[in-house]
């Protein structure tokens, strides 16, 4: 299918999260395919809307499609704050490309948008770049948050894969506050303004935010990583790091300096 000149959302799919000891699981959305669509120029009349928006859906899956020129994220998947039961789990989103993303219009968005624990979500072989937030003043919701994948408070137990992220104003990987256990391994994530990898915290004892391994991150007179939280536990092996202008010589950095 092709969606063009949508005013708010392209592809909408809101089920119900029920409480986790819910005799009626069995009722929640799921099986939903949303598999090899154009979607472009969304979200025309309310600029906060995405492309795709899976709110409380269960094994399925986002694949194939191109998602380009829209305001705000290009995928949203999960709606639920910090670690608590939600519908939203098992979801693959699969090579798709997504670019043109925020246009400086608004912050706080990523190419694609995770939210809340998704125990078997995949996000792999995606293709996300030139995701930039409003300039802004840095305070607030204003002037953030222009990231290629965007795990935002609570995001945990995914498998992040085989992606290539690039040309951002905020992270190519931004794992976010309160995320465990995501697994980011083998993916490109470059030329992103503030990091190529912001590792996130965790606020589960005895869990780590994060396990970061062979992924190739590159930079250009900015940070490889971003350390928002320098206690925040997570792991990172077999990293091949690269500064443009500054070679091997790669720097972090606290906070937003």
């Amino acid at each position: 299918c092709i969606f063009r000149n949508v005013g708010s959302t392209a592809v909408g799919v809101y089920g119900e999260s029920l409480p986790e000891d819910d005799a009626r699981h069995n009722e929640e959305i799921s099986e939903i395919h949303i598999v090899n669509n154009l979607i472009e120029s969304y979200g025309r009349n309310t600029y906060e809307n995405v492309g795709i928006d899976y709110m409380f859906v269960k094994d399925s899956e986002i694949t194939g499609n191109t998602i380009r020129d829209g305001y705000y994220s290009g995928i949203s998947c999960g709606r639920a704050w910090g670690h608590y039961y939600q519908a939203t789990k098992n979801i693959t989103i699969e090579n798709n490309l997504i670019y043109d993303i925020g246009q400086g219009w608004l912050s706080d968005l990523g190419g694609i948008y995770t939210l809340g624990d998704q125990p078997g979500t995949v996000i792999r072989g995606n293709v996300v770049y030139n995701v930039v937030c409003s300039p802004g003043n840095g305070e607030g919701f204003n002037g953030y948050g222009g990231n290629a994948l965007y795990c935002d408070a609570g995001s945990s137990y995914m498998l992040i894969e085989n992606n290539l992220f690039y040309d951002c104003s905020a992270n190519g990987v931004n794992i976010g506050n309160m995320n465990c256990q995501q697994t980011v391994r083998n993916n490109i994530a470059a030329f992103c303004n503030l990091a190529a990898f912001d590792p996130g915290s965790c606020d589960i004892d005895g869990s780590v935010s994060s396990v970061c391994e062979h992924n190739i991150f590159v930079s250009d007179d900015a940070p490889v990583s971003l350390d928002l939280s320098p206690s925040a536990p997570f792991t990172a092996s077999g990293n091949l790091l690269w500064d443009v202008k500054n070679g091997s010589r790669v720097f972090g950095s606290n906070g937003y300096g």
